[in-house]
C-alpha cells in the first residue's frame, strides 16, 4: 500500500506541483477531498477479498492528492505571513502533517470527512492585503518556472541536501521495525522509537522555524548545524545497532529521537531556502519538485528492499550517508535571499 502511494504521488506531483499557484489556494480544495476519499474507502468494509482493492485504492487516491498539499506548505506562507513569520508559517504547517498521521492510529475516517466539511465551509484563497511585497510579485508560469529550476545551480544543491537524507529517513521510519528485529529488538520497541522520533521532530521544526524567523537570513548556518549533528546521531544509533558501541536502550532511544530532530527539524528551513534561492519561480514550482526528488528517492530506497537475500545492516549505513552528504552541499550553496531581500528592502523615495 506504501509502495503504491509513493509511486503515484513520484508521478502526479510534477505534474501538479504549481497547481496552487494557477488557481491560487483554492486547488487545495480537490486534493483534499480525494485525501477525505482515501480515509473513508478504507473504512467501508474489512473483509479480507474487499480490503485489498479498497486499500490499492484509497492509497491511489492520497498518493493523487497528497501531492499539492505536499508542496504547498511555502506557497500558503508566502501568501498569507510577512516575511519574518514566513518559516514559522511553514514549519507549523508541517508540524501539522506529521502530527495528522500520528493521530490517524487513534482515530478513524470520521475526522478526516469532519475537517474536509470545515474547509468548504471557509477557505479563502488569500488576504485582502498582500502581506509582502514579494507576495504581490507576479510569478513566472509553470513550464517558464521550470525551466528556470533546471538551469538553478545553487536550487539543485538545496534539493539534493534536502531529499536526499529526508526522503530515505520518511522510508527508513516506515521498516524501523524490520530494520532493528535482526538485532533482536521487538516491533514494540521499534514503534516507540519511531513514535517519538516523530514528535520530536515536529517540535524541532517549530522551534527551528521560530529561531529562523527571529534571526533572518541564517538558514545556510543553521542548516549546516543542524545535520552536523545529524551526522553524529546517525553515526552513533549505528554503531550502536553493530554492536561497536554497548547496547543500552536509553542510548538507543537517545541517538533515534535525535535524528529526528536535526533532519526532520530542518525540512521547513528547506524549503524555504529553495523558494528564496529559486525566486521569483512560484513556490509551488519550488516545493512541488521538491517533494517530487523527495518521493523519488524514498522509492529508490524501498526498492532495494524487493531484491532477494538481502540483509538490513545497509539501511542505517545509508541513512548515516545521506546526512553526511548534506554537508558539503550546504558548504557549496551560495546563500542568497532574493523573496527576503525584496521584502526588507527601504521603500524607494521620488
Amino acid at each position: 500500500m506504501q509502495n503504491d502511494s509513493e509511486n503515484t504521488s513520484e508521478t502526479r506531483a510534477l505534474l501538479q506541483c504549481d497547481q496552487t499557484a494557477v488557481y491560487r489556494i483554492r486547488w487545495m480544495l480537490i486534493c483534499s477531498f480525494m485525501v477525505m476519499l482515501s480515509t473513508v474507502v478504507i473504512c467501508i468494509s474489512m473483509e479480507s477479498v474487499y480490503m485489498r482493492w479498497l486499500a490499492n485504492l484509497g492509497a491511489w487516491s492520497v498518493g493523487v492528492g497528497e501531492t499539492v498539499p505536499l508542496a504547498g506548505p511555502p506557497k500558503v506562507s508566502s501568501t498569507w505571513f510577512p516575511p519574518d513569520q514566513r518559516t514559522s508559517a511553514t514549519s507549523l504547517i508541517a508540524f501539522c502533517d506529521y502530527m495528522g498521521v500520528a493521530v490517524s492510529f487513534i482515530l478513524d475516517g470520521g475526522l478526516g470527512v469532519l475537517l474536509f466539511v470545515m474547509l468548504l465551509m471557509y477557505f479563502p484563497a488569500q488576504p485582502p492585503r498582500p502581506p509582502s511585497p514579494s507576495a504581490a510579485t507576479e510569478r513566472t508560469q509553470w513550464i517558464s518556472g521550470l525551466r528556470a529550476l533546471v538551469r538553478n545551480r545553487a536550487y539543485w544543491l538545496v534539493v539534493v541536501a534536502c531529499s536526499t537524507p529526508a526522503g530515505i529517513l520518511g522510508v527508513w521510519q516506515s521498516v524501523l521495525n524490520i530494520n532493528l528485529s535482526s538485532r533482536g529488538i521487538s516491533q514494540k520497541t521499534a514503534g516507540y522509537l519511531g513514535f517519538y522520533q516523530t514528535v520530536a521532530g515536529c517540535i524541532a521544526g517549530l522551534l527551528v522555524g521560530w529561531f529562523s524567523d527571529m534571526f533572518m537570513k541564517r538558514m545556510r548556518i543553521t542548516l549546516i548545524v543542524l545535520f552536523t549533528g545529524a551526522s553524529m546521531a546517525t553515526a552513533w544509533f549505528t554503531l550502536i545497532c553493530e554492536k561497536i558501541i554497548p547496547l543500552n536502550y536509553p542510548s538507543l532511544y537517545i541517538s533515534c529521537i535525535l535524528i529526528g530532530v536535526f533532519i526532520n527539524g530542518g525540512i521547513p528551513l528547506f524549503y524555504e531556502v529553495a523558494c528564496e534561492a529559486s525566486f521569483p519561480v512560484g513556490e509551488g514550482v519550488a516545493g512541488g519538485v521538491l517533494t517530487l526528488v523527495n518521493i523519488l528517492v524514498g522509492v529508490l530506497f524501498l526498492a532495494v528492499l524487493f531484491a532477494k537475500n538481502i540483509s538490513y545492516d545497509w539501511m542505517n549505513w545509508v541513512l548515516l550517508g545521506s546526512s553526511m552528504l548534506a554537508l558539503p552541499l550546504l558548504l557549496c550553496f551560495p546563500e542568497r535571499y532574493n523573496r527576503t531581500d525584496l521584502d526588507i528592502a527601504p521603500p524607494h523615495t521620488t
